[in-house]
């Protein structure tokens, strides 16, 4: 009786240790078609995936590149955190908003313009300084005269703003239009239905906006509609709506104020207290010569739009700019003020009267600048004017221009100590003092410089003998 109970219980054990084996065994087979199954999809979604990414690469070949941002974030965004998710839709916001507004804003240079691998200083200076003693002054003329002067060698480009029935009378010079492709546009609303200043955007290898070249505020009269009555208008109010727009931190003057024929610069600064401009306030803070170069003034402006924020600008005027010609080359002014404002992660803004030709001359020296302290300044200022002038229609007017920013460049090195004063360089420097006198003459001939190489021209107010 107890070996029959003994034997039963031991059947059951038996069976029971064959189902737990039987299931164990099922559970492995079950796990390892489970893998299979899990590997083959993922496989499929790699391969997939795979041919997603070669599709948008041949379609990012194909479509024009302010497209291709869209393409890549939408396969992608699945595999992000939510809050990663969300920093993609305010950066797409973001971007969003930046088209519909800045549009055109350029971006910065990913590269040098010359294309070649970074340089030390010492060599950038000694290849600079070579290339241009090389040449002598008649070679680097020569490489003007064939390179950039004549009409048909600076006009391109759309100019359909600033040719606009409200704008029209707001450009100093009918001669000097505003390139569509690289204008500030102006997004504050000061109720006059116009978003025109005779302003454009210069990148370099620092930013895409880092500096604006623009033509010196002016007065100018429009007709109303209603009752056909003149209005006393100022483009100074656009000037002040875009500094405030760009939040820029330094206004480079090359000009003197008045409303004369020498100078035709409205007084968009106050010379002590508070001016108003349109819906600004506008004061001086502090008016000082610059200690270390009595070229310069520097005054600090507070202004306001209403209620909205207090802002502040340093005004960096440039007072000992010859009437014809251009400073001695030694004279290093220019580097003075590259060295106070090169730090500004703002927009830099730069006038003259015309805004192309002084302007665009410091403009010029100061993207050699970046370039030099980026480590890909190139041989000569060929490729700098060529980009300056797809920037800012007519920029560096005559072959003078060209010499004075080699030889203000030669001159830093030279104080700078990366290249020796040899004898074929202080010839070189000779040579530029008879040139630079006459063209002077011919400027004091000339009616209108900032038009020098096209028919003479004057502003929409007045007969000016003398723009720069």
């Amino acid at each position: 009786m107890f070996n029959n109970y003994i034997t039963l219980k031991l059947k059951k054990y038996l069976a029971s240790l064959l189902t737990m084996t039987k299931l164990k065994g099922l559970f492995k087979i079950f796990k390892k078609k489970s893998l299979q199954t899990a590997n083959h999809v993922n496989e499929e979604e790699r391969v997939i995936d795979e041919s997603q990414r070669k599709s948008i690469r041949t379609v990012k070949r194909c479509l024009p590149q302010h497209e291709v941002t869209e393409l890549t974030p939408s396969i992608s965004i699945k595999k992000e955190s939510k809050r990663q998710q969300s920093r993609l839709t305010n950066k797409k916001k973001l971007q969003l908003h930046s088209h519909d507004t800045l549009s055109n804003k350029p971006k910065k240079l990913k590269q040098g313009l010359d294309g070649n691998a970074k340089k030390s200083p010492k060599e950038m200076a000694e290849m600079f300084t070579e290339f241009a003693i090389s040449k002598e002054i008649k070679g680097l003329k020569d490489i003007y005269e064939q390179e950039f002067n004549g009409e048909l060698k600076i006009v391109f480009g759309n100019f359909i703003a600033c040719n606009g029935e409200k704008n029209v009378k707001k450009n100093r010079n009918k001669e000097i239009p505003c390139l569509d492709s690289s204008r500030v546009r102006l997004i504050i609303n000061d109720g006059s239905d116009s978003d025109y200043i005779h302003a454009n955007y210069l990148p370099t290898s620092i930013a895409g906006d880092r500096m604006i070249l623009t033509q010196a505020p002016m007065s100018y009269t429009q007709q109303t509609s209603n009752n056909g009555q003149s209005l006393n208008l100022t483009t100074a109010t656009d000037f002040y709506r875009m500094l405030e727009q760009e939040e820029s931190e330094y206004v480079i003057m090359l000009c003197k104020f008045g409303e004369d024929k020498d100078t035709l610069c409205y007084q968009y600064i106050p010379t002590n207290g508070t001016i108003n401009i349109g819906q600004y306030k506008i004061t001086l803070l502090k008016r000082e010569t610059m200690q270390t170069d009595n070229n310069i003034v520097l005054s600090t402006i507070q202004y306001c739009r209403g209620e909205n924020k207090l802002r502040e600008f340093t005004h960096i005027q440039y007072m000992n700019w010859p009437k014809e010609g251009f400073p001695q080359p030694w004279e290093l002014t220019p580097i003075t003020v590259y060295s106070k404002v090169k730090d500004s992660q703002k927009p830099i803004v730069i006038h003259c009267t015309s805004g192309v030709r002084k302007t665009c001359t410091i403009a010029g020296i100061f993207m050699a600048l970046d370039e030099f302290e980026n480590g890909t300044l190139p041989n000569s200022f060929s490729p700098i004017i060529k980009h300056l002038r797809t920037y800012r229609f007519m920029a560096v007017r005559t072959p003078i221009e060209f010499l004075y920013m080699h030889l203000q460049l030669i001159h830093y090195f030279l104080h700078k100590q990366l290249i020796d004063s040899t004898q074929k360089l202080l010839s070189f420097f000779d040579d530029y003092d008879p040139a630079h006198r006459k063209q002077a003459l011919k400027e004091k001939e000339t009616k209108c410089i900032s038009a020098y190489g096209l028919k003479s021209a004057s502003t929409p107010q007045t007969n000016s003998n003398q723009q720069t």
